[in-house]
């Protein structure tokens, strides 16, 4: 993941991914379809800024940990009072998890903030009547800003959880005050250029079959069904997940 984005700094090409190659763009390099742009954008930036070091590469995560604690702590105070928006923002400071994924370059961090962001804006739409234009436009942002952080599931999450909650409230109609034509545009002008640009730059041709099939077909519909190309090389049994939910 590092070498992605400092190819980026190296090649100078911002939308198709590399791993390792020379300097002329699609000269002696391997494509890195597989992931969005956004964390690679960010670390190439650092490494511009900070030159290219362990400590450039974790910078973009440490700072998105600092802002999902400043997050938590701001909206679990709104909502619980100071002292659960301490204690939310405490608990994921020192939680094992965010630990983890911050001692290598993963974007989960990175999706856990727009996520959580995201939430804070649908919350925010909760309690405005009519809902502010804010609030919607801030909804369909993060959800565009976490499609390009980690592909589809940036927008089947939150959407999903919306869904949920508001069925499960009986408050579906809820969904008609989102400002749904001004929000979905904001939500493509963000989220569309860089996946136009990919497939233009990426086409089909020969055996390959281009960015919009490995990307969207094989890296998300085929990855989640177990029958993407090439096998995943590391896999664990499903109930584990279930076990550690029940610890």
């Amino acid at each position: 993941h590092a070498v992605a984005a400092r190819m980026m700094t190296v090649r100078h090409e911002w939308v198709t991914l590399y791993t390792n190659g020379g300097v002329k763009p699609f000269a002696d390099g391997v494509r890195y379809l597989e992931k969005a742009p956004l964390p690679y954008w960010l670390v190439a930036a650092s490494y511009q800024l900070f030159g290219v070091s362990e400590w450039s590469t974790r910078l973009p995560i440490a700072l998105a940990v600092l802002a999902l604690a400043l997050l938590l702590f701001r909206v679990g105070g709104r909502i619980y009072g100071e002292q659960a928006g301490f204690y939310s923002a405490l608990v994921i400071l020192t939680s094992f998890g965010v630990y983890l994924f911050t001692r290598f370059f993963i974007p989960d961090i990175i999706v856990g903030l727009w996520l959580t962001a995201g939430m804070a804006f649908f919350w925010r739409t909760l309690e405005e009547s009519p809902p502010l234009r804010l609030a919607c436009w801030g909804l369909a942002a993060t959800i565009a800003l976490n499609v390009l952080t980690k592909g589809l599931i940036g927008l089947a999450f939150p959407a999903g959880i919306i869904f949920i909650f508001l069925l499960l409230t009986g408050n579906l109609r809820h969904l008609l005050r989102l400002r749904l034509l001004s929000s979905a545009t904001i939500f493509l002008i963000i989220a569309a250029p860089w996946h136009i640009l990919a497939g233009l730059r990426n086409p089909a041709a020969g055996q390959s079959r281009g960015f919009f099939w490995f990307y969207f077909i094989n890296e998300h519909v085929k990855r989640f069904l177990g029958t993407r190309y090439p096998k995943d090389y590391d896999t664990v049994p499903l109930l584990l997940f279930w076990g550690l939910l029940l610890v």
